[in-house]
């Protein structure tokens, strides 16, 4: 059975489940709530990221030489609480823990919020809160979330476009619903596998 621990948040209860992975470790995840997306428009240290991320599930974001931060939405009518959560290894067994970093902060729609994260600045938009409908069974193999590595980046959700490229989980998800007017959707989905270095050329003007 995956271990499965709660934090409070305002009244909320955050699943945050251990999956278990190659060796016996456990991974950090939060299965999705419900079959919508949401749509986030990032600045990550001034570099621009778009995602698609399931209701309630974990995005992630890991910097080279630095942390790994999970972003979890969760929507409330037509605009969102998103929490951020700070994942870390223990070295001796490999298992993932979480703690969440500061309080939850409700987006609404073309609302930037910034995040100060030991020196970096995260801003985060929400775009589009999409309607959708579980899978009636679970995707075949592992893709519920891919990844782009773009070098200091490494950016993981149900969709991703970077600067160096994209990819989709479309299994799991629309590709590219909800992308705003500034940036150009990729034309088909790629790199399902989230140890997949999707990449490709710019998807932005």
């Amino acid at each position: 059975m995956p271990a499965t621990k709660s934090l409070a948040l305002m009244g909320v209860a955050l699943v945050v489940t251990g999956v278990a992975v190659a060796r016996g470790q456990v991974a950090t995840s939060a299965p999705p709530i419900s079959g919508d997306t949401v749509t986030l428009r990032l600045t990550i240290g001034g570099e621009p990221a778009q995602i698609g991320v399931q209701n309630g599930s974990l995005a992630r974001l890991t910097l080279k030489d630095g942390p790994t931060i999970g972003l979890r939405p969760v929507i409330r009518g037509e605009s969102i609480d998103l929490v951020l959560l700070e994942v870390t290894v223990d070295p001796a067994t490999g298992n993932e823990d979480a703690r969440q970093l500061g309080s939850e902060r409700h987006l609404e729609k073309g609302r930037v919020e910034r995040f100060d994260l030991s020196g970096l600045a995260l801003d985060a938009e929400l775009v589009a809160i999409n309607s959708g409908q579980m899978p009636t069974s679970a995707p075949a193999g592992p893709c519920r979330t891919c990844c782009v590595n773009c070098g200091a980046i490494t950016m993981c959700a149900c969709w991703v476009i970077l600067d160096c490229g994209s990819c989709c989980c479309d299994t799991a998800c629309k590709c590219w619903e909800g992308v705003d007017a500034g940036g150009q959707a990729p034309k088909a989905p790629s790199g399902c596998d989230p140890s997949v270095n999707a990449t490709g050329p710019s998807r932005r003007k």
